[in-house]
Order: C-alpha cells, then sequence, then structure tokens
C-alpha cells in the first residue's frame, strides 16, 4: 500500500531493502570462510581436524541462512529489483559451492 510522504507517494518500504542487504554479506562472510577453510586445508595437506570442519559447518549454516533470506526476500516481493536478484544469486552460488565441498569431503 502507498505512504503518502512529504512529497509524493512511497510503494517501497525501506525495510525490505535492508534483507537483501543483509544476505549480500552472509554470502560475502560465507564465501570469505570457505575461502579461509580451503586455503588452510590446502596449507597443511588436509589433515586439519575437527576445528576447520566446524568452521566449515559454520560457513555452511551462514551460505544457507543467506540463501533463505535471499528466497525471502525475491519472493516477498511483487516487483523484482536488481538488489534481492542478486542477493539470491550470490546466496545460492554460496550454497551450491558448499555442498560441492562437503559432498567432496564425503567421497574422499
Amino acid at each position: 500500500m502507498a505512504v503518502k510522504k512529504k512529497r509524493g507517494y512511497s510503494f517501497m518500504d525501506k525495510d525490505k531493502l535492508k534483507d537483501s542487504e543483509v544476505c549480500l554479506i552472509l554470502s560475502a562472510v560465507s564465501f570469505g570462510i570457505l575461502a579461509l577453510v580451503s586455503f588452510i586445508s590446502f596449507l597443511i595437506q588436509a589433515s586439519a581436524g575437527a576445528w576447520i570442519g566446524a568452521l566449515g559447518l559454520i560457513g555452511m549454516l551462514i551460505g544457507f541462512y543467506a540463501l533463505f533470506l535471499g528466497m525471502r526476500e525475491l519472493t516477498g516481493r511483487r516487483d523484482n529489483s536488481t538488489r534481492s536478484m542478486v542477493a539470491a544469486v550470490v546466496s545460492g552460488l554460496a550454497a551450491i559451492s558448499w555442498i560441492t565441498v562437503f559432498l567432496l569431503g564425503i567421497h574422499h
């Protein structure tokens, strides 16, 4: 519903933009953790132990939460803004990357 403002009408709530920004930030954090975990694993030749797995699990959960926020933001709005589409795609890439790393870890 339109909200009457001083100079006209505004059809977009400012709170809705915050979810896409949070989604992008969480996706960047998830990719950062993925890069850190991969670098440490290659550096010490895959003998890191449980702490690297715990850090990877935290990064995976952050990535899936970002995907949830991105999908909720994308489906909750009638006008598909570019920011929410980019947030959904980036968080989807983060989730796919984590699934790939997880399945490669189980395979070996």
